[in-house]
């Protein structure tokens, strides 16, 4: 091992504070990291004892003897405890001071009360929204915002600082003789030859990934400090599922260290209870849920926070390998799948299949590239032979189609680490040709994950062939079972392949708000009525793509308008239904037939509009209002209502927000699910942009005044002359001159 030579001393020396310097950043950004981990589960905790005390305060004193113990409750309430939370501001000596409660009954009564105390503590939930906002919530979401704006800098220091720390601390304490010039000299030779390497090891890292990486973190780190919180509150509205996430994993990863080494047993209520919350029910096994939990799950290449029920089920899904994931519409059964895409490609898989509906194709795409570092292709369509002999041979992640799978199956050649099958309910006929082909493509998957909003537990037929696909040995032991769906031996029998959770088992923050983009893809009719649109410079037209074809069933928007209606039928889900136009609103109820209770628009009375949705209340699973955005969407409670879309993006933002507000408001006790049905490289797209981009200027363009003289124009078509509307015709000229010089065509 050689000794460094004079020059070579000198660069050493610049390498240690060089490397000093990006240890000491890397380490503060990781500890800016944890202080505002730290903070957020103080305040969470602070919020929860608060809750807890609330409920504690009001709960009946009669609760600390529900054992029967003999504990004289009427004392208790002579004295002027009559609630557990006042049991608890009482000290041993003051209970026992009450007539006719001894030592013994003192002692019982607080250990009992206590006990409620914790129980009380578990099960309490932490909700915070915009009623319920004050200085605790405030804090949070800041400190949550604080860490969302950053969550690219701190996951990739966290990387960094995991790989490096150690190593390069190690190294500075052994080339810390370098430095002392004269003594060097005397130095014995094996000291010099560890110095010498130390530095080495030194100027190897100053030169690689945590030299070059760690001062454009601390840069971009420093900067974000600056900034300080932008309007953090109007952020976790928007987005309130990413704050959630952050939140619970937060939490839980504090909830983990307290009870570090802590096993699963049959008898602990509280580890059980924490079971339902990710798996849904107790059917699983607790030794299953604690083999599955140990899956080692790497999600390195994954954008998203995963809530913890959807770690839960990204686990199950790698570790049963073969399962049917039955997750209720908005629980992101999305995610788990790219979740698992990511654990597998970072331990090497290369090749990953999605099949799914022509209607969701770009969703998927859009998903995976947005939440995560994979490649994802599109096979389908005209070049899809191409595309297939692209992705065999570049690998990722292939997104194809029902039919096309049929024309263009996975090549022999080919292992698929994953295949997901999504709306897997499309192939529940043995003798399609469809299925017959996700059969025999499944038969080169290691695994496979089908995926179904539907709740199949009543179609006891469709989920039995649907196991057998994948778990054979499953699928004959529910052969007997077929009048035992609800039944505990069911449940039991079909876990290993069959998850499925309802929102009000994992998100005990209910109700929460789930927002969705539902893109498509334009069908030559819908192409050849928008181009007509474009060149006649019909604006209204135009913002009516999808909609202004006659034959609905060959209307992208109106198609996927009536996958998330079944969705939402069989979940026991109402909805409200929006769109800007007249059209389509009669066009909506004709899709609806008997299930449309009323369509509301400008025209209707107020009392005819309450009545409506009194009959919404009582009305059969999957009805739905539809309603004018400009009439509908403001000044009316439709609680009963769980599920709204959206036929068009609004001009107005502030228009879908009070629009959303009908259902997402006090009283509304389940989640509110939004859709909004999009199509892509169409207006739709430019809208949606300038919305996500532009915000502000979009609300300067479209003020009140312009949004009612679109309302006068939609409804009655007139012609608008002037000096009104200038800034409207801006934006909407704006907007067209883009699509056409895109799509190069020219108006009249």
């Amino acid at each position: 091992m050689s000794i460094l030579s004079k020059q070579e001393i000198k660069e050493a020396k610049k390498n240690m504070e060089l490397a000093d310097k990006c240890r000491k950043n890397l380490s503060a950004i990781v500890l800016a990291k944890k202080q505002k981990e730290q903070e957020i589960n103080r305040i969470y905790q602070a919020l929860k004892e608060a809750a807890a005390k609330e409920i504690l305060a009001s709960m009946d004193v009669e609760q600390i003897n529900m054992d029967r113990e003999g504990i004289r409750i009427n004392t208790l309430r002579n004295a002027g405890i009559d609630t557990v939370g006042k049991v608890l501001a009482r000290d041993k000596q003051s209970i026992q001071a009450i007539e006719g409660i001894g030592a013994v009954s003192a002692e019982k009564i607080l250990a009992n009360a206590n006990a409620i105390k914790v129980q009380t503590m578990q099960s309490a939930e932490v909700s915070f929204t915009p009623e319920n906002k004050n200085a605790q919530t405030i804090e949070l979401v800041k400190q949550l915002n604080g860490i969302l704006r950053e969550q690219t800098v701190f996951k990739r220091a966290d990387a960094l600082y995991n790989t490096y720390y150690d190593n390069v601390s190690a190294s500075l304490l052994k080339a810390e003789p370098v430095k002392h010039g004269f003594q060097w000299v005397f130095m014995a030779k094996d000291k010099k030859e560890e110095a010498s390497a130390g530095a080495r090891v030194l100027q190897e890292n100053v030169n690689g990934e945590f030299g070059t990486e760690v001062p454009a973190l601390y840069k971009e780190h420093t900067e974000q400090s600056r900034k300080g919180v932008h309007d953090s509150w109007k952020d976790f509205c928007e987005k309130n599922a990413e704050y959630y996430a952050l939140l619970e994993n937060i939490v839980d990863s504090y909830e983990i260290q307290k009870r570090s080494g802590k096993k699963l047993a049959e008898s602990d209520v509280e580890m059980i209870q924490a079971a339902k919350k990710v798996t849904g029910s107790t059917s699983l096994p607790a030794e299953l849920i604690q083999s599955i939990d140990a899956y080692p799950l790497d999600l390195s290449l994954l954008k998203a926070n995963l809530r913890r029920y959807q770690t839960f089920g990204t686990k199950y899904i790698l570790h049963q390998k073969k399962v049917l994931l039955g997750d209720e519409m908005g629980l992101g059964k999305t995610m788990q799948a790219i979740a698992g895409f990511c654990d597998l490609s970072a331990k090497g898989g290369t090749h990953f299949l999605v099949v799914c509906p022509l209607s969701v194709v770009v969703n998927w795409k859009r998903e995976i590239e947005s939440q995560s570092e994979l490649k994802a292709i599109e096979v389908y369509g005209e070049g899809r032979a191409m595309e297939m002999t692209q992705w065999v041979s570049d690998g990722g992640v292939a997104i194809t189609t029902y039919e096309t799978l049929v024309k263009i199956p996975v090549p022999p050649t080919v292992t698929v680490d994953m295949m997901v099958v999504d709306e897997a309910h499309y192939i529940k006929n043995p003798e399609a040709q469809r299925t017959q082909a996700v059969v025999a493509a499944g038969q080169r998957a290691e695994r496979i994950l089908y995926m179904s909003g539907t709740p199949l537990e009543n179609k006891v037929e469709e989920m039995q062939f649907l196991i057998r696909c994948l778990q054979p040995e499953i699928a004959e032991q529910i052969e007997g079972m077929k009048q035992l769906t609800q039944a505990e031996e069911f449940r039991s029998a079909i876990a290993p392949v069959y998850l499925r959770r309802v929102k009000e088992d994992v998100l005990k923050e209910l109700p929460e708000l789930i927002e969705k983009e539902q893109w498509g893809l334009m069908t030559h009719e819908e192409m050849t009525a928008y181009e007509n649109a474009l060149m006649s410079d019909n604006f209204m037209a135009v913002r009516q793509v999808s909609w202004q074809i006659s034959d609905m069933s060959k209307s992208t928007k109106a198609q996927r308008l009536m996958e998330i209606w079944e969705e939402a039928k069989e979940g026991g889900r109402k909805l409200i239904i929006f769109s800007f136009f007249k059209d389509v609103l009669y066009k909506v109820s004709g899709l609806l037939g008997d299930y449309c209770v009323g369509v509301i628009d400008g025209s209707i009375s107020s009392e005819e509009r309450q009545k409506m949705i009194d009959e919404l209340k009582t009305a059969k699973d999957g009805s739905a209002l539809v309603a004018q955005i400009q009439a509908g969407g403001v000044g009316l409670n439709i609680q009963a209502a769980s599920v709204v879309v959206f036929c068009e993006p609004q001009i107005k933002p502030s228009l879908e927000t009070q629009a959303v507000a009908r259902a997402y408001r006090m009283g509304q006790s389940r989640s509110v699910l939004v859709h909004r049905l999009l199509i892509q490289d169409s207006v739709d797209e430019r809208v949606m942009e300038i919305l996500h981009t532009k915000g502000e200027l979009f609300e300067q363009f479209a003020d009140e005044s312009v949004i009612g003289r679109m309302d006068i124009q939609a409804n009655e078509g007139n012609e608008r002359t002037g000096e009104e509307g200038v800034s409207e015709k801006k934006l909407m000229t704006n907007i067209m001159e883009q699509e056409k010089k895109r799509l190069g065509i020219a108006g009249k």
